[in-house]
């Protein structure tokens, strides 16, 4: 985690600004750090492998309702990731991936 912590952290700053090197912000649980990244990751992991257990063979996708507005907030930062890799590619920031899959969280 600490590897990951320290490239994520690197990949995070803006390659324009100055760089501030700490590894107490970037071993922080909060915020938009790797350690809360890989946190985060280990929840959904989690909760897919429980939904693998379920009979979806009857599922449809006409079924599914976004009710909920933090669902259909999720749904829609889903979607912006063919914008997040544009702005990506075209400006040369890293960091837009990073604020993208963070927002994601």
């Amino acid at each position: 985690m600490g590897l990951a912590a320290v490239k994520y952290a690197d990949l995070h700053n803006n390659r324009l600004t100055n760089y501030t090197f700490s590894y107490d912000r970037m071993l922080d649980m909060k915020g938009n750090t790797a350690i809360y990244l890989l946190y985060t990751h280990a929840r959904i992991s989690s909760i897919l492998a429980r939904a693998t257990e379920q009979d979806f063979a009857s599922f449809s996708v006409d079924d599914v309702v976004l009710s909920h507005e933090k669902e259909k907030s999720l749904a829609l930062t889903i979607l912006k990731l063919p914008d997040a890799v544009e702005a990506l590619v075209q400006e040369l920031l890293p960091s837009r991936l990073c604020d993208y899959t963070y927002s994601l969280c």
